[in-house]
Parts: C-alpha cells; structure tokens; sequence
C-alpha cells in the first residue's frame, strides 16, 4: 500500500494534471483533497488534450474510484458539464466511481457574481478567476454556507436559500446598486441540480478511511501551487483556502504515517498566472525564447498568457519546507532544450541586503533584484528519452543541481505532455 500526495511547488500549472494521471494507472483511488473549479488539469491522451477542473485527474481510467472531499468548494453546474463531457469522450460511466463529500460547500451563481463585483471595485486587482470560490468560502466561515448534504434536500434547501438571498439581495442593493436575485428561479434551478448529483454523494471520509485500513493504493491532489497558499502564499495575491500538504490530511481525517509520500511537482522554470510578484519574471530581451502557443503556457482556466520566469530556487525550497516534501517530480524539461543558456536564481538582493530565503512580506518580494547562476543548454531534444542516463550531458547537471539545491530525490522528469515523455527515477506503486 502507498499513499502519494501530489503537491505544487510553485504558482499552479506546474504539472500535477499529467502526474496524477500517470501515477492513476496503478491507483486504486484518487482523492481531490480542496480547491474548486477555479484551476485547471490538463492531461494528453492519444494525442487530444483533455481538461478538467474539479473533476480528479483519475477519471481517465476506467478501474479508478474518484473522491472529492470537504474542503473542496462544488459549482454544481460546472461538475456536471464535465461528467458529461467525460462520458460524450467514451471514457466510462462515473455513476459508480465518483463520490463527493457531503460536507462539501455549494457554489451558487450569486457567488460568481459577487467575485465579479468585488474584483471590479478594487483598485489594485488580484485577478480573481471570477468562479466564486471566493465569496463560496467566506460564507462558509461566517457559518451561512450551503452544503451538498443541504442542497439534495430540498426543504433544508429552501430553507438557507431563502437566507442567504434576503442577506445577498440587501447587499446588492445598498453597495452595488444592482438588481436583485430571484429567489424562486435560483431554488427551482439549483433543487433540480442537487437532485441531478444525489447519486455521488457520499461519506467520503469513512469510505477513504476505510480504503487506507484496506492498503489501497491511493493518490490525494489538490489544485493551483503552494505559492497561492491563503497563510503562506504571496499574500493577497493568493487563493481563498489553504492548499498546502497539511491541507490534504485534514480535509479527511486521517493522518501521515511511513506509507505516505509527499510528492512535490514543480516546473523547470516557473510561470504565474494573476497578478503578484514574480522575481525571476523573464527581462524583455529574453520573451522571445518562450513561444506561450508552443510550449502551452496558456491558463487552462483563464485562457491567459502565463507570466513566464527562470527557475526561482529561493521559492523552491520555500515550499518544499512548509508541505514537508519528500521528493519531486520535475515537469517541462523539454521546454529547455533549445535554449544556449539556462539562469537559476539562488539569491535575492533586496536594497543592499542579499538573502538566499523567503523574504518577510510580499512588498519585499516585488522589490527583490534575482542573483543567477547559469547554465549551458543541451540544445537537442529530449522528448523521447525514457531513462535519466541517456540525458544530454548538461541536462543532467541542471538537473542535479536542482535536485541538491532543493535536497531531495528526483522521482520523476516529464519531457513532454504525453503519458509516454516520462522518465521514473522511482515506483510508487507496486
């Protein structure tokens, strides 16, 4: 029995989507642990890309139990259009694989509306994706959520909708001078969208229990990267939840022992999506050795240019630290390969101080000059290469140095978006 927990390292879309689905193929079951529909996976299969959002990344495998848990936040329109595009792409039924949690929290168009509302009346934007997990969660610490175990009664239903509408519908009002929300078409719409997930859901938390006392094999993923993390991310420009390892294990109720595994993903380089910092951010003379279009550098949930950088390897192991990582998976090597030159950054000065950690705030971050090491580039494919040994020379010492600037094990190098444009340095699953 092993348990992987698949974790991101950096600001999101470092990878985990290809990883999970590659480790799913041993797996008896994958868990998504938190996070909403707000980030995005995305998987190659026989050469046509594949993207889901809160939907774990093992649905692609017929043999997989899917689970998501409590912290994670359900936009009940948003799941069932991807269950439906699943299975209209002849991957099998999920009606007896996907389970969701009943104490996850419902998002509600009124929510999506408030992110949208909200983010227009700031002046400094932290570039919400406007699916409301936001304002989802908020209701859920001020104790007036609506829970999936709420929403497929439709009493209970009525009940707390009527609540929340009255509450939503005043401050629509008098802040926003905006119209009001229907009370009984949002009940009638969202009644029969409980009615259409009842069948999933599930106490995920006994059965995942259960599933661990049993020595299934089982992958735990999250979404977007630790970077974003709400406590210690680059705040404010982060999330709304937190979404480091910790994160994983309280979401059910179990504990780490020796049979689990944190498996840190992380970009040969670093990108971001949003506003915030960005340290390593590519000068303008260097744009042009990253085509976005080419190397698919565009947000699965945002359709945007990803922000690109040289890898940042104070941030690294910043994160390694706070998730307690015990090995990496490190994606897009390839993306190196024609490149003369490679910078890592491995110090940051910051007015006369030069500092190899995490500086204090994030004001201190958005003013940090990097200090680079470089590297000379391969400049030949490795996109068909399978085993570590037959790297280009320089390859593998990019790799090693990060490899001992992180200080852990490499378990797995991907070179490419396909299943098959994978080293392993290490087997998960028996």
């Amino acid at each position: 029995m092993s348990i992987v927990l698949v974790v991101g390292l950096q600001f999101g879309d470092e990878g985990k989507g290809k990883v999970v689905d590659l480790l799913s193929k041993k797996a008896d079951a994958i868990v998504r642990s938190y996070g909403g529909n707000n980030a995005g996976h995305t998987v190659n299969i026989n050469n046509e890309e594949l993207k889901v959002h809160l939907l774990p990344s093992g649905v692609f495998y017929p043999h997989t139990k899917c689970f998501i848990a409590s912290n994670c936040v359900v936009d009940p329109k948003s799941i069932l259009e991807e269950i439906k595009l699943c299975e209209k792409k002849g991957f099998y039924s999920l009606d007896s694989r996907l389970f969701i949690s009943s104490y996850a929290n419902v998002i509600f168009d009124y929510h999506r509306l408030f992110d949208a509302l909200e983010e227009e009346r700031k002046i400094n934007k932290i570039g919400t994706t406007k699916k409301g997990i936001g304002p989802c969660l908020s209701d859920k610490i001020n104790r007036i959520g609506i829970r999936i175990t709420d929403l497929i009664d439709e009493d209970i239903l009525k009940e707390k909708l009527k609540e929340n509408i009255l509450l939503k519908n005043e401050i629509l009002e008098k802040l926003y001078n905006h119209k009001p929300i229907d009370f009984e078409a949002t009940y009638q719409e969202y009644k029969s969208l409980g009615m259409s997930l009842k069948k999933y859901v599930l106490n995920v938390e006994n059965k995942v229990s259960e599933m661990i006392s049993n020595k299934e094999n089982i992958i735990f993923e999250g979404s977007q990267g630790s970077l974003l993390d709400i406590t210690f991310g680059t705040y404010p420009y982060v999330t709304s939840s937190s979404i480091l390892s910790s994160s994983f294990y309280a979401g059910l109720n179990v504990k780490k022992n020796d049979n689990f595994h944190n498996l840190g993903i992380i970009k040969a380089y670093i990108t971001r999506v949003g506003s915030g910092p960005l340290p390593t951010k590519l000068a303008k003379d260097e744009e042009k050795l990253f085509d976005h279009t080419k190397i698919k550098e565009i947000g699965t949930s945002t359709n945007k240019y990803r922000t690109i950088g040289w890898f940042d390897a104070i941030l690294a192991k910043y994160s390694v630290n706070i998730n307690s990582i015990d090995s990496l998976a490190i994606t897009k090597l390839d993306v190196l390969d024609d490149l003369d030159e490679i910078k890592v950054c491995t110090k940051y000065k910051i007015g006369s101080e030069i500092i190899n950690n995490m500086p204090l705030n994030t004001k201190q971050l958005e003013s940090a000059i990097p200090i680079y090491e470089t590297f000379k580039g391969w400049k030949t494919s490795t996109k068909n290469i399978k085993n570590f040994n037959d790297l280009p020379k320089n390859a593998k010492t990019y790799l090693e140095f990060l490899k001992n600037i992180c200080n852990l094990p490499i378990s797995i190098i991907s070179v490419g978006p396909k299943r098959d444009q994978t080293i392993w340095l290490k087997e998960f699953f028996n």
